[in-house]
């Protein structure tokens, strides 16, 4: 019988998923708005939503485990407090870096079959309890990506209490996990819940996503930028390091071949930087005056990262030595 390759596994998983955990914590919402379609229904496609709700919560925890990991100190150090079952063998560990990350291994090893598993983990890895931190969250980073994508009709406001009853919230969380163990692993004669109790599932849910991600946000990035002309500001200044890294590395490649290479280098970064400024004003059409400056800038960075990181694999090898 073949030998199990976990991280491969691992790594299929990362390439099939989102791009970060908190992209996500959309996904909620999508959710919600489908229901309410749904719901003028036969019923048919109901255990789906629950089934949906709490693989939508364990991608997101195991996201952001991944993402608190690999942001390392201090949550790399409490990690081997955690419960992983993972195997860390030579093998393994030679392709974590490569193929995955070391949160990514960790995330994929841990157990979440109820919200309490979910509260534990990020207990372990915050070093105190999360729910209390939950309560206190407002709709802050969530605000400012609701106004860029929906701006002038958003339904949320920055100062926002996102918990409002959070002994509500977590026993219908419990419930949601319950029932979907049985959906998923039994063959009920019954109706395990009522159809009108969909709506408040997964509302606890979206609750509980929107407040744990304004809490990690925070904890990773606790000066980040709270307004829009902020966020163009230090986009516009991140973008100006990555086109001065991108210079020296189109250095490091000028006359490393024959001059007709050089010129053809040449001819094509300024294509490309063409095609860039041309894109990144193309992605920003569509955002209101407050966010396009900073959809503009961070699409142009997004762009010369990738950019950077293709011309980066030609340099030749001696020249890192």
């Amino acid at each position: 019988m073949a030998t199990r390759d976990r991280v491969a596994e691992i790594a299929d998983i990362k390439r099939r998923g989102p791009r970060d955990a908190e992209g996500v914590s959309r996904q909620f919402d999508a959710l919600q708005r489908h229901w309410v379609k749904a719901r003028a229904g036969d019923g048919v496609t109901d255990d789906f939503f629950l089934i949906r709700a709490v693989t939508l919560l364990e991608v997101f925890t195991k996201g952001w485990v991944a993402a608190l990991i690999d942001h390392g100190s201090p949550f790399v150090e409490r990690a081997g407090d955690l419960k992983v079952d993972f195997k860390f063998d030579f093998g393994s560990v030679r392709k974590i870096g490569n193929l995955i990350t070391l949160g990514d291994a960790v995330a994929h090893g841990i157990s979440l079959n109820n919200v309490g598993q979910i509260m534990g983990v990020f207990k372990v890895l915050l070093g105190e309890d999360v729910l209390p931190l939950m309560q206190q969250a407002v709709y802050l980073h969530r605000y400012l990506m609701d106004q860029c994508l929906y701006e002038g009709s958003e339904e949320r406001h920055a100062g926002t209490r996102i918990v409002k009853d959070p002994d509500r919230m977590c026993s219908r969380l419990s419930r949601l996990f319950e029932i979907r163990h049985i959906l998923c692993h039994e063959a009920p004669r019954n109706e395990v819940y009522e159809r009108r109790d969909i709506t408040g599932f997964l509302a606890a849910a979206d609750q509980f996503a929107c407040a744990l991600n304004e809490v990690l946000y925070g904890r990773l990035f606790p000066n980040a930028p709270t307004t829009y002309p902020e966020m163009a500001a230090q986009a516009k200044v991140e973008l100006e390091e990555n086109e001065q890294l991108l210079a020296d590395v189109a250095s490091r490649l000028d006359g490393t071949r024959s001059r007709k290479a050089y010129r053809l280098l040449n001819k094509a970064n300024k294509s490309w930087m063409e095609f860039r400024d041309a894109y990144a004003e193309y992605r920003a059409t569509g955002a209101g005056p407050v966010t396009k400056e900073w959809l503009r800038l961070l699409t142009a960075n997004r762009l010369t990262e990738s950019h950077i990181n293709e011309l980066m694999q030609d340099i030749p090898v001696y020249d890192d030595e």
